[in-house]
Order: structure tokens, then sequence, then C-alpha cells
């Protein structure tokens, strides 16, 4: 009787892990399903019409209809639901993040790519299924011979010329893994980092940087080090000379002191640091620093010696003092911080309706966010749709990633654009495209760019001016278009992140580095333009457009 009960008990606990271990496997294959249909998205958007990866995930249907023990039709069916589901929740995803134009958009754009993918899903469970059930002698042999061919098939489709062509991907996500030679001697990393910025980095005639004699000075100190810091402050100062913005040296890691946001903006004209903006509510007000104030220095120091970053933010919970001139009269200005940050994060992306009809998009950083930062940018645009033109101010931006940037540009041209690519030193070229993504917006654009946007706000500056709706207004860009390519751990803990390529134009000559991206129409701001708080830039796109929608 007891033999009986602990027999029930076993089976009950078996069909317990047995649901529980279908369930998990069936989210499981949603989630790859999922993963598969942005991969999917995001290469058809990069240019690419065919995917990599395609032939595993159609290994998948294969296996479970050969390891199905259903009849036909339900293997065909059941065995496909996690696609269908994956589908479904996906579509829900666009039309909720993005809007329902964006959603018939994306259907639009890729609904063929989905429905043939589906139609090979269905083929492919079958042949599973028929395969395990018509071959005899062979059987054992089948899973291993077709898995081995759908993995030759992947392979060899990643390195067809339709896909090598977009290495610079995989170096890209190379600069996120460092390679560690902390326990190496100073003259092997030393060696390492040289021989890597030979074979690799693109703009030594292009920038004519003299590397010999960068190379030979940094060889002579390196005789002289003694300790780790030595070493660091070698290699800080090598690179620096690159003047690279993507080359740099990181110190090793340390117990960091809060920062808070001072609450201001600067600008600099003529030589001269002015403030172009004080924030409300913020410690910068509450202190008394105003608009246009001219600063002359901070905590008695010149301000020539302040970075951007160090005028803007300050240590938490101390005073900062900032010495200003504002109507010839000087007078210091003492700034008492918080201990913790007291501004609220303000969202990547914002946006709003002007009083002359115009839409108006605010985007403060390129994030690299694979999931939000597009669709937000799609959200804005379609509460801005029936707008008579458009102004994207990406002004102080300072980059991120272009393979969502040139997405959101998608959205202004009705055919595919190249307008550049990556170049490397060996003469590899990755070619860059913006690619429809319907619906289009048929206005005309404006883009406001500054000397503050680098990386990909530079990247999206200089696809922008290759596109006829859109006209660039404002100042050159900061001119940061090297690609990262690989991190560097030092003796010590220091870091260093080196470059492996550049943007080229489609004719394969290195542009917009160190020079940035000219504006179609400059902007100089002036002094009583900044006083009255003048937004010379919003101005001026706002007259551009009205006289386009006048012609």
């Amino acid at each position: 009787m007891k033999k009986t009960r602990s027999k029930k008990t076993l089976n009950i606990f078996m069909r317990i892990f047995k649901i529980i271990f279908k369930g998990l496997g069936f989210i499981l294959l949603i989630l790859l399903y999922l993963f598969f249909i942005y991969w999917i998205g995001l290469f058809y958007y990069l240019g690419s019409y065919t995917f990599p990866y395609l032939f595993i995930f159609l290994l998948l249907p294969f296996l479970l209809g050969y390891f199905s023990g259903r009849s036909v039709k339900k293997t065909i069916i059941l065995k496909n639901l996690p696609l269908f589901t994956a589908i479904a929740i996906f579509s829900i995803y666009i039309g909720f993040s993005s809007g329902i134009m964006r959603f018939l958009g994306w259907f639009r754009d890729l609904g063929f790519n989905l429905i043939l993918f589906i139609i090979a899903s269905l083929i492919i469970t079958y042949l599973g299924w028929f395969l395990k059930r018509r071959v005899g002698k062979i059987r054992r042999l089948i899973v291993p011979i077709v898995s081995s061919l759908f993995i030759l098939a992947t392979v060899i489709q990643f390195y067809t010329p339709g896909y090598s062509k977009y290495y610079w991907i995989k170096e890209g996500a190379m600069s996120f893994i460092c390679q560690n030679l902390e326990d190496e001697s100073y003259d092997e990393v030393f060696n390492t980092i040289c021989e890597y910025l030979e074979e690799k980095y693109p703009y030594f005639g292009y920038k004519d940087v003299d590397w010999k004699k960068i190379k030979k000075q940094a060889q002579e100190n390196l005789k002289k080090v003694k300790k780790d810091e030595d070493f660091h402050e070698i290699i800080d100062k090598m690179l620096k000379q690159f003047h690279d913005g993507h080359l740099k040296f990181y110190s090793p890691p340390k117990p960091r002191p809060v920062y808070v946001y001072t609450g201001i903006r600067i600008i600099r004209i003529e030589g001269k640091c002015y403030i172009s903006e004080v924030i409300p509510n913020s410690p910068a007000e509450k202190a008394g620093l105003k608009l246009g104030m001219q600063i002359i220095k901070v905590d008695n120091k010149p301000v020539e010696l302040y970075r951007y970053y160090h005028l803007t933010y300050e240590r938490a919970d101390t005073t900062t003092s900032f010495t200003t001139v504002f109507d010839k009269e000087e007078k210091t200005i003492r700034i008492d911080l918080p201990e913790k940050p007291w501004k609220k994060p303000i969202p990547v992306i914002t946006y709003k309706r002007l009083p002359e009809g115009y839409g108006y998009i605010k985007i403060r950083k390129m994030a690299v966010d694979m999931f939000s930062f597009v669709q937000s940018f799609d959200k804005a645009l379609e509460n801005l749709w029936n707008t008579k033109g458009l102004i994207i101010d990406i002004r102080d931006n300072p980059g991120g990633a272009i393979i969502l940037t040139d997405q959101i540009l998608g959205r202004f041209t009705n055919q595919k654009v190249k307008y550049g690519g990556i170049l490397n030193r060996q003469g590899k070229f990755s070619p860059l495209f913006v690619i429809p993504r319907n619906p289009i917006y048929e206005h005309s654009i404006v883009i406001l760019i500054n000397k503050r946007n680098a990386s990909a706000a530079d990247f999206f500056a200089y696809a922008a001016s290759h596109l006829d709706r859109i006209t660039l207004v404002g100042r050159p860009t900061a001119g940061v278009v090297s690609s990262p390519s690989k991190l560097i751990k030092l003796p010590g803990g220091a870091k260093v992140e080196l470059v492996g390529s550049g943007l080229a134009d489609t004719s394969g000559n290195y542009v917009v580095e160190d020079i940035g991206v000219r504006p179609d129409v400059k902007v100089s701001l002036t002094i009583p333009d900044i006083k009255s708080g003048k937004d010379r830039d919003l101005l001026t796109a706002i007259k551009i457009l009205n006289k386009k929608n006048s012609e």
C-alpha cells in the first residue's frame, strides 16, 4: 500500500516536472524567436536583405519536427506556436512603443521576410517529422548530419561578401571585451599597443601623425619607468598626441566621489566662457548665476584650465566659487552643492509643437538602447505627424550607437542612400546606408548641430547631409568618428581604448575626423543673444522652414 502511494506521488512529481520543463522550453523558444525577429529588422535597416544566423534558426523547426511524437498536423501547428507567439508579442511591442503608424510601416518593410520565414519553418518542421518516420537504417545519423549542414550553411553565409562588409559590427563589439595584459611586462604591453596601432590605426596619413617621433620618444621614456604610474603617464601622453577622441587612456579605478550638476550650460565665444543656460531650481540659480554671465575663474583659477565637464559638474556636498563678469561688474558667487543629485533624469528624446506649426524633437544622446531609443523617436514623430515641417535638435549630443541613429534618418527618405562607410587600414570598406523606414515624413526637416556633437552624433549629421529634404543649421560638429575596436588592461589596472577604423566617404576618402560636419547654414552666436536667451539657431530653423513652405 505504501509502495503504491509512493509511486503515485513520484508520478505526480514527474508530471509536474515535465509540465514545468515544457513550459520553460516554450518560453526559451519564444525568446530565441524574438531575438531573431529583432535581428532581421536590425540587418534590414543596415542595408542587408538577408540575415546572418538564418539557418541556425531554421534548424530549430527541423529538430522540433523530428522529435515530435504527434500527428503531422499537430506537429506543424503546435511546434510552430513559439514562432507565432513571438511574432504576436513583437507586433504588440512595436505598436505600443512606436505607434500604430510605425507598426503598419514596420509590417510593410519586413512583413514579406517574416511570411517567408514562417512558410520555411512550416516546411522544415514537416521535413523533420517526415524523415524520422520514412528513413530506416540511417535514422540515428539524420540529426547530426542535418544539424552539421545547417551550421555549415550559417558559417558560409556569414562569411560571404554580403556579410563580411559588416565587419565593423564585430570589431565594434570587440571594444567591449577587454584583453588583460596586467601581468605582462611594460615592454610587452607597450609593444602590443604599438603593433596594434601600426596595423590598425587609420589616420596616420590623414592627420599627418609623426608616429616614428612619437614612438621613439615613448621608448626613451620607457627606459626610465620604475612603477605603474610612470608607465601610465607614458601611454597617456603617447595617445594624446593623436588628438583622437576615441583613442583613450583610462586611469585605474578608484573610489570616485559623487559629482552633481551645478545647473548651468556654458558656451565659448571669441575665446571667452559664457553661461548659455541656467536650469530652474538648480544650485546655480539659487546662488545667483544668470544667463549671459561671463565666467573668468573657478575656485580662483583661470577658467581656461577647466574642461566643460568640470564647469558643469562639481563634487557633491562641497562649495565652489565662480568669478563672473556681467555688465562690466565683476563678482564672485559661491555655490553650495547638495549631497545627492538634485535633478530628475530627463528623457533622452522629448518633443513639442511650436507655435509656428512645426514639430520640434530634442535628442540629448544617441543612446545605446536597442529597445526604446528608436521607438521613442517614432512615437514623437507620430505625435508631430501633421506638422508642416520638423526641427531635430541634437546640439550638445555626445553620441551613442550609429546602428540606431541611421534608423531615425530612415523616416525621411524614400530611397536607399549610401552615404559612406567604415574603412580600416587594410582598405576593407563597410558601406553605411540610410534605409527607408515607412511611413516616410514628407515635409522639410532642419537639424540643429554644434561643436559638442561627437561620435554617433557626428555620424548622424554626416548621414543627414546626404538626404535631400534635410538642412543642417548651427556650427561644425566636433569631428570624432574613429571607431573604437579594442580595450586593453595595463599593469596597475589602467586601460586603453584603441581605434581600428574610421569614417570615409563613398569614394573611400576619410572625412569628418578633426574637421567635423559643416552646417548648410552657419549661425554665429553673439554675446547679446546669449544674454537675452535668444536661440538664434532655432529662429534660423523656423525661418528656413517658413521659406520652404512658401515656395
